[in-house]
């Protein structure tokens, strides 16, 4: 799958290139501080709040964002625009961590929506400006802890510059993930499946290797989407060793399996070893099983003869 695309627009294009291009942000997007992204300080929600203030603020003109309209915008109610908003106003340094306030608030008088900014911090990540229209899409919603996944798989995509040497996608454990977007790492399966469901970023996942998420920076179309997920897993399908595809543990048949030489399924087995390797590993931890039975009923059987 080293063999270019042809397209009319830009020619003789690689498959490692294509994905390197829709991942890259473009020159208008949104500014999310890291240590937002990670306070546990903070709801998801914030991150919301936060990202849509940029979006309506810069460097000398204040965001105007009144309450209903704002909560409305983000899919909110005015209740939870409070909440996230309230930690955005104040510092924070406490067992939770230390964090400052993210946004300046200037009241103007009663009836006007008030000035708000936000502040400006040394580290930030570049998020797609189209990713907070997601928040109330009828059709692919997402999550406010979606919206913070999809942050911390930018923060942890390989940043290019050296060259274009790197990978253009994130592939780390879900622990690495929730830590980086300060949520719990067994929601990171479903707020992933809704990223990918949204077509936010593209998910190649395999058995005993971390998933593979290439973010989007903007819309494809269907056409699009699915030559790039092909591009994806011709490109990961070269890399050296062997990448299983995933077998979900529930039972049920998946569109590719493996198959042993009688036609079964392995599962909790090294196959690389010959059959007979595998029957002997499986009768040795049967007798030693039997052996540790029969000790422990000589040992409680012992003692109860001492006690009588």
């Amino acid at each position: 799958m080293n063999e270019p695309l042809r397209r009319p627009d830009q020619g003789e294009v690689s498959p490692l290139d294509r994905l390197r291009e829709v991942s890259t942000v473009a020159k208008h997007h949104l500014r999310l501080p890291t240590l937002l992204l990670q306070s546990k300080n903070h709801p998801a929600t914030s991150v919301a709040v936060f990202l849509l203030v940029d979006s309506r603020s810069g460097p000398e003109r204040p965001a105007f964002v009144r309450r209903e309209a704002g909560a409305e915008r983000l899919g909110l109610s005015k209740q939870q625009w409070d909440r996230a908003m309230a930690p955005l106003l104040r510092a924070h340094d406490n067992t939770k961590g230390v964090q400052p306030a993210f946004v300046q608030n200037t009241r103007r008088g009663q009836g006007r929506a008030s000035a708000r900014t936000t502040v400006t911090v040394a580290k930030f990540v570049r998020i797609p400006v189209h990713s907070l229209d997601r928040l109330v899409d009828d059709e692919r919603r997402i999550s406010p802890k979606a919206l913070r996944l999809l942050g911390a798989v930018w923060e942890l995509q390989p940043k290019n510059n050296d060259g274009g040497t790197r990978p253009p996608w994130c592939e780390v454990s879900a622990a690495k993930l929730a830590a980086t977007a300060g949520v719990s790492p067994v929601t990171i399966p479903a707020l992933r499946q809704e990223l990918e469901d949204a077509g936010m970023v593209l998910v190649d996942v395999a058995d005993g290797r971390s998933a593979v998420i290439l973010p989007l920076a903007r819309e494809l179309e269907p056409e699009e989407h699915e030559e790039l997920s092909e591009c994806l897993q011709a490109v990961l399908a070269e890399r050296d060793g062997d990448r299983i595809p995933y077998r979900p543990r529930s039972g049920q048949r998946t569109e590719v399996q493996l198959s042993t030489d009688d036609g079964t399924t392995p599962k909790n087995r090294d196959d690389n070893l010959p059959s007979s390797e595998n029957e002997a590993e499986k009768s040795s931890s049967a007798a030693h099983r039997t052996e540790l039975r029969k000790t422990w009923r000589n040992l409680v059987g012992g003692q109860n003869e001492a006690s009588a």
